[in-house]
């Protein structure tokens, strides 16, 4: 799954990967599968505490939908995480 998204990411574009192992046993795996000096790679563990900030950035931008609904919504997911998680806003329009 690294491989294929890395192979059909933009050239200079981001992705991000969420998972709940520690980054000693998680790091291994991205630097087998993806090629080498081709990427810049950033581990941040996040505490639970950010996550609850991201899902409340959900709520809030919600409306009247659904969490469920709102995470299919690419902007609105994106920015929730870089908000609940870094404290800012991005702009994603091309």
């Amino acid at each position: 799954m690294l491989q294929e998204m890395h192979r059909v990411t933009k050239l200079h574009s981001h992705y991000a990967v969420v998972t709940y192992g520690e980054p000693e046993s998680r790091l291994p795996i991205f630097l087998k599968a993806l090629p080498k000096l081709s990427y810049e790679l950033v581990c941040q563990k996040v505490p639970l505490s950010l996550m609850s900030n991201v899902i409340n950035n959900l709520r809030a931008n919600t409306g009247n939908s659904s969490i469920q609904d709102a995470i299919k919504n690419k902007d609105l997911l994106v920015n929730s995480f870089i908000d609940g998680i870094f404290g800012y806003k991005i702009s994603l329009e091309e």
